[in-house]
């Protein structure tokens, strides 16, 4: 491509990112040259990817543009907060405390209160730590989780944390659990830890927020999947993925074999494991559910089965592909194509298009749109 073209391709919504990917420092200056000519107004990801691409060429020569975009240039496509906070990002990566930056950077803080707080207070920190802060603490305030996050890991900005969560446990109620639900991995630190776990029998979020580091709290969280409260249902399912293999494939295969399977109860509580991004790694799960779809006749369920061994991955390939009994095994046939769409490797896309050529009616239907997902 020409310059003037590479600079165009970059605004393009198709190939934009591959374009970027293959530009080099050693790209020249007329490649540069022409980028800069390039800049849309309104093109938010085009300029994006030009003003990286700028970077990457011309290093520091390119401290002209990422001022523009600090300050909203219109030049750079007006106020838009992502552009902004792509410089942010450039600031954090390569130009972190360079001096000719700092008023842009303020006067962006100026014209944009939604700037990523991450990236903002390590940047702003490089300049006035004390400024930083009293940017990071307003957030913080809000519930912003990012802000918490940080504030909580700064040794001077501890104390005003420990605050904000002794007010939020005295308000207790959903500001208390969204608060909570902010923390992240933060609220596994000892000290936050010990203030937390009295919630934790009774608040969701609480309970959840110790769990990853927590063995035997991963354990009781788990046991709330038959909850009424959908709050503990939803803590129950990614509790589970933090139990071994084995404690999973114990905990869950005898839902899909007990005498009341066919309630809607329980086969929601199936469905909201099956919807998880939750893995079936004991290798008894193969076995297992396909003894139970050869067995299983409420169409409902033997769909689920399926969906369970889309779970399993792509050694379950041949029991989904010949799943179907029939053109009537409807909910079957429905739940073909979006578990096979889902594997991925080891020859399934081989695998799948070999059985639509043998297959006939619906089922072959079924298999045709998954192979047309995998090969898209």
């Amino acid at each position: 491509m020409t310059p003037s073209e590479i600079g165009e391709a970059l605004g393009d919504i198709s190939r934009g990112d591959e374009v970027l990917a293959s530009i080099e420092a050693g790209a020249g200056p007329e490649v540069a040259k022409a980028i800069r000519k390039s800049f849309e107004p309104g093109d938010e990801q085009g300029n994006g990817r030009r003003l990286q691409a700028l970077v990457t060429i011309e290093g520091e020569g390119a401290l002209d543009v990422v001022k523009k975009v600090l300050a909203n240039k219109v030049v750079v496509g007006g106020i838009y907060s992502n552009l902004q906070n792509l410089a942010l990002e450039i600031m954090k990566a390569r130009f972190l405390g360079h001096p000719a930056l700092e008023k842009p950077l303020w006067r962006a803080i100026e014209i944009d209160e939604y700037l990523n707080i991450d990236d903002l207070y390590v940047v702003t920190a490089a300049y006035d730590p004390e400024r930083a802060l009293a940017l990071l603490v307003p957030q913080a305030e809000l519930g912003v989780p990012a802000a918490l996050r940080t504030l909580a890991s700064l040794p001077e900005g501890r104390s005003k944390f420990v605050q904000l969560l002794d007010a939020a446990i005295a308000a207790g109620g959903d500001k208390l659990a969204r608060f909570i639900e902010g923390l992240g991995d933060v609220a596994s630190q000892p000290e936050l830890a010990a203030r937390i776990a009295p919630l934790a029998e009774t608040l969701p979020t609480a309970a959840e927020a110790l769990m990853a580091s927590d063995p035997a709290r991963a354990r009781k969280v788990a046991d709330q999947l038959a909850s009424k409260d959908a709050r503990w249902r939803a803590a129950a399912v990614r509790a589970l993925a933090l139990l071994p293999p084995a404690e999973v494939f114990e905990r869950i295969s005898p839902m899909f074999v007990a005498a009341d399977r066919a309630k809607a109860a329980v086969r929601n509580r199936i469905d909201a494991v099956l919807w998880s991004l939750l893995r079936f790694e004991d290798p008894r799960w193969l076995p297992f559910l396909t003894k139970q779809l050869a067995k299983e006749a409420t169409p409902k369920l033997r769909a689920m089965i399926v969906r369970g061994l889309g779970k399993v991955g792509p050694a379950a390939i041949n029991a989904i592909i010949s799943a179907p009994k029939d053109d009537k095994d409807t909910a079957v046939i429905l739940a073909l194509p979006l578990v096979l769409a889902m594997l991925r490797g080891d020859g399934v896309t081989e695998r799948v298009r070999k059985a639509a050529a043998s297959a006939t009616g619906k089922h072959q239907r079924a298999l045709k749109r998954a192979l047309a997902a995998l090969e898209g």
